[in-house]
Protein backbone atom coordinates (compact mmCIF):
# COMPACT_ATOMS: atom_id res chain seq x y z
CA UNK A 1 0.00 0.00 0.00
CA UNK A 2 2.70 2.44 0.71
CA UNK A 3 4.58 1.48 -2.36
CA UNK A 4 1.68 2.38 -4.44
CA UNK A 5 1.27 5.84 -2.60
CA UNK A 6 4.63 6.74 -3.07
CA UNK A 7 4.29 5.85 -6.97
CA UNK A 8 1.03 8.09 -6.98
CA UNK A 9 2.91 11.18 -5.17
CA UNK A 10 5.72 10.67 -7.49
CA UNK A 11 3.56 10.31 -10.86
CA UNK A 12 1.89 13.35 -9.94
CA UNK A 13 4.86 15.65 -8.85
CA UNK A 14 6.41 14.80 -12.05
CA UNK A 15 3.10 15.71 -13.84
CA UNK A 16 3.55 18.82 -11.87
CA UNK A 17 6.83 19.56 -12.63
CA UNK A 18 6.64 18.89 -16.38
CA UNK A 19 3.34 21.20 -16.87
CA UNK A 20 5.11 23.85 -15.38
CA UNK A 21 8.00 23.58 -17.19
CA UNK A 22 5.71 23.71 -20.50
CA UNK A 23 3.93 26.41 -19.06
CA UNK A 24 7.32 28.07 -19.11
CA UNK A 25 8.36 27.72 -22.04
CA UNK A 26 5.11 29.12 -23.79
CA UNK A 27 4.85 32.05 -21.42
CA UNK A 28 8.98 32.62 -22.67
CA UNK A 29 7.89 32.50 -26.17
CA UNK A 30 4.85 33.95 -26.63
CA UNK A 31 5.65 36.96 -27.70
CA UNK A 32 8.08 35.53 -30.11
CA UNK A 33 5.24 33.02 -31.42
CA UNK A 34 3.47 36.74 -32.46
CA UNK A 35 6.26 38.01 -33.98
CA UNK A 36 6.86 35.17 -36.17
CA UNK A 37 3.46 35.14 -37.49
CA UNK A 38 3.19 38.77 -38.47
CA UNK A 39 6.51 38.38 -39.96
CA UNK A 40 5.21 35.21 -42.29
CA UNK A 41 1.77 37.39 -42.99
CA UNK A 42 4.12 40.37 -43.96
CA UNK A 43 5.89 38.12 -46.46
CA UNK A 44 2.79 37.11 -47.78
CA UNK A 45 1.40 40.34 -48.65
CA UNK A 46 4.70 41.61 -49.97
CA UNK A 47 4.24 38.69 -52.25
CA UNK A 48 0.31 39.08 -53.29
CA UNK A 49 1.82 42.87 -54.69
CA UNK A 50 4.79 41.37 -56.20
CA UNK A 51 7.43 43.46 -53.87
CA UNK A 52 10.63 42.04 -53.31
CA UNK A 53 10.79 39.98 -49.93
CA UNK A 54 12.30 42.93 -48.06
CA UNK A 55 10.70 43.33 -44.50
CA UNK A 56 12.51 46.46 -43.86
CA UNK A 57 10.78 48.50 -45.99
CA UNK A 58 7.07 47.42 -45.88
CA UNK A 59 6.21 49.79 -43.18
CA UNK A 60 7.51 52.46 -45.73
CA UNK A 61 5.82 51.16 -48.99
CA UNK A 62 2.30 49.43 -47.13
CA UNK A 63 0.05 51.27 -45.13
CA UNK A 64 -1.72 48.63 -42.46
CA UNK A 65 -5.54 49.50 -41.96
CA UNK A 66 -7.61 48.35 -39.84
CA UNK A 67 -11.31 48.13 -39.72
CA UNK A 68 -14.79 46.75 -40.06
CA UNK A 69 -13.00 43.77 -38.41
CA UNK A 70 -10.55 43.43 -40.85
CA UNK A 71 -7.16 44.39 -41.83
CA UNK A 72 -6.12 45.77 -45.40
CA UNK A 73 -3.05 46.26 -46.59
CA UNK A 74 -2.68 49.51 -48.91
CA UNK A 75 0.29 49.96 -51.61
CA UNK A 76 1.38 53.37 -51.32
CA UNK A 77 2.58 53.73 -54.75
CA UNK A 78 -0.47 52.45 -56.53
CA UNK A 79 -2.82 52.46 -54.06
CA UNK A 80 -3.56 48.72 -54.48
CA UNK A 81 -4.90 46.58 -51.73
CA UNK A 82 -4.43 43.16 -50.19
CA UNK A 83 -6.86 41.85 -47.85
CA UNK A 84 -6.74 37.98 -46.21
CA UNK A 85 -9.60 35.84 -47.24
CA UNK A 86 -10.58 32.55 -45.75
CA UNK A 87 -12.92 29.51 -46.69
CA UNK A 88 -13.22 26.03 -46.40
CA UNK A 89 -11.16 23.81 -48.12
CA UNK A 90 -11.70 20.12 -49.35
CA UNK A 91 -10.24 19.24 -45.58
CA UNK A 92 -10.06 22.51 -43.57
CA UNK A 93 -10.11 26.21 -44.07
CA UNK A 94 -7.94 28.10 -46.83
CA UNK A 95 -6.41 31.18 -45.93
CA UNK A 96 -5.14 33.59 -48.98
CA UNK A 97 -3.61 37.03 -49.16
CA UNK A 98 -5.40 38.73 -52.34
CA UNK A 99 -4.04 42.07 -54.23
CA UNK A 100 -6.19 44.17 -56.34
CA UNK A 101 -5.46 47.20 -58.05
CA UNK A 102 -6.78 50.76 -57.07
CA UNK A 103 -9.66 50.18 -59.13
CA UNK A 104 -10.65 47.07 -57.60
CA UNK A 105 -11.17 45.32 -60.88
CA UNK A 106 -7.82 43.30 -61.07
CA UNK A 107 -6.22 41.09 -58.69
CA UNK A 108 -2.41 41.36 -58.63
CA UNK A 109 -1.54 38.29 -57.09
CA UNK A 110 -2.74 36.00 -54.37
CA UNK A 111 -1.29 33.71 -51.98
CA UNK A 112 -2.06 31.26 -50.75
CA UNK A 113 -0.58 30.64 -47.04
CA UNK A 114 -2.40 28.57 -44.58
CA UNK A 115 -4.44 25.20 -45.64
CA UNK A 116 -4.39 21.53 -44.51
CA UNK A 117 -5.00 20.00 -48.33
CA UNK A 118 -3.41 16.67 -49.39
CA UNK A 119 0.35 17.18 -50.14
CA UNK A 120 1.14 16.66 -53.67
CA UNK A 121 -2.78 16.91 -54.65
CA UNK A 122 -4.66 19.95 -52.95
CA UNK A 123 -1.51 21.21 -51.00
CA UNK A 124 -0.52 22.46 -54.74
CA UNK A 125 -2.36 25.53 -54.80
CA UNK A 126 0.67 27.37 -52.57
CA UNK A 127 2.78 26.47 -55.52
CA UNK A 128 4.38 29.24 -57.53
CA UNK A 129 3.17 28.16 -60.68
CA UNK A 130 -0.68 27.76 -59.70
CA UNK A 131 -0.50 31.14 -57.47
CA UNK A 132 0.85 33.09 -61.17
CA UNK A 133 -2.80 31.95 -62.81
CA UNK A 134 -4.64 34.45 -60.78
CA UNK A 135 -2.54 37.36 -62.04
CA UNK A 136 -4.45 39.74 -64.13
CA UNK A 137 -7.47 38.05 -63.51
CA UNK A 138 -10.37 40.59 -63.67
CA UNK A 139 -12.96 40.51 -61.38
CA UNK A 140 -15.84 41.92 -63.33
CA UNK A 141 -16.27 37.89 -64.64
CA UNK A 142 -16.22 34.56 -63.21
CA UNK A 143 -12.50 33.10 -62.78
CA UNK A 144 -13.35 29.78 -63.38
CA UNK A 145 -10.67 26.24 -62.91
CA UNK A 146 -10.58 24.15 -66.07
CA UNK A 147 -8.77 21.18 -66.84
CA UNK A 148 -5.44 21.73 -67.45
CA UNK A 149 -4.89 21.41 -71.60
CA UNK A 150 -8.30 22.62 -71.92
CA UNK A 151 -9.56 25.45 -74.14
CA UNK A 152 -9.20 28.18 -71.53
CA UNK A 153 -10.83 31.74 -71.90
CA UNK A 154 -8.83 35.16 -70.33
CA UNK A 155 -10.19 34.43 -67.20
CA UNK A 156 -9.64 30.55 -66.78
CA UNK A 157 -7.34 29.19 -64.76
CA UNK A 158 -5.83 25.53 -64.96
CA UNK A 159 -7.51 23.37 -62.26
CA UNK A 160 -5.24 20.52 -60.10
CA UNK A 161 -5.13 16.90 -61.96
CA UNK A 162 -6.19 15.05 -59.00
CA UNK A 163 -7.62 17.67 -56.67
CA UNK A 164 -11.23 18.33 -58.23
CA UNK A 165 -13.05 19.40 -54.90
CA UNK A 166 -10.03 21.45 -53.71
CA UNK A 167 -9.77 23.14 -57.28
CA UNK A 168 -13.79 23.82 -56.87
CA UNK A 169 -13.44 25.22 -53.70
CA UNK A 170 -10.46 27.62 -54.09
CA UNK A 171 -12.96 28.46 -57.37
CA UNK A 172 -15.53 29.50 -54.66
CA UNK A 173 -12.94 31.14 -52.57
CA UNK A 174 -11.79 33.43 -55.51
CA UNK A 175 -15.48 34.49 -55.84
CA UNK A 176 -15.60 35.61 -52.91
CA UNK A 177 -13.09 38.31 -53.48
CA UNK A 178 -15.48 40.06 -55.28
CA UNK A 179 -17.59 41.10 -52.09
CA UNK A 180 -14.72 42.00 -50.03
CA UNK A 181 -13.31 44.23 -52.52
Amino acid sequence: MKKALWSAVFMLLLSCVCAGVLAAIKISTDERVIQNEKTALQRQVLGAFKLPDDLNGFDSQIQTIAGDGRTYWLLISSGATAFVISGMGFWAPIHAVVAVDADKTTILGIRFFRHKETPGLGGRISEPWFMRQFEGKRLDSPIRLVMPGGQKGPNDVDAITGATETSRKVEQLVERVKELR
